[in-house]
């Protein structure tokens, strides 16, 4: 199965369960995932075959080191599976669907959800 990082930002700690979910899910459709929080580590997206990128919005943006971990490897997400996601409405669909992209289709077009319930 895909090695995949589920790495997040969080102010309150409501977008670190989310991330926890999704990472949950991922695993039990046998994957190998690293749950990171942004700010804390700095992984190399190069190790992944797929990420997702689980950030809250605050004042308009979102948590300043998951922006700058993302604009630092911008080129590197661009031929990776990618996922976003700033919302928790269907979050079991937006993972499953997201795992049927990766590990089925093979894409490496861009998935990416502001509600959890459209990957493109």
């Amino acid at each position: 199965m895909a090695r995949i990082l589920v790495f997040f930002g969080t102010t309150n700690g409501h977008t670190a369960k989310i991330a926890q979910a999704i990472a949950d899910t991922l695993r039990k459709a046998g994957n190998d995932v690293d749950i990171l929080e942004a700010g804390t580590e700095w992984p190399e997206p190069e190790d992944y075959a797929a990420i997702v990128v689980a950030a809250s919005v605050h004042a308009g943006g979102y948590q300043p080191p998951v922006r700058r971990w993302v604009r630092a490897n911008a080129t590197t997400l661009n031929g990776r599976p990618p996922a976003s996601y700033t919302d928790w409405v269907d979050l079991r669909a937006f993972a499953e669907a997201f795992v049927q992209r990766v590990q089925h289709e093979g894409s490496t077009d861009s998935a990416s959800s502001t509600r959890g319930t459209r990957v493109a």
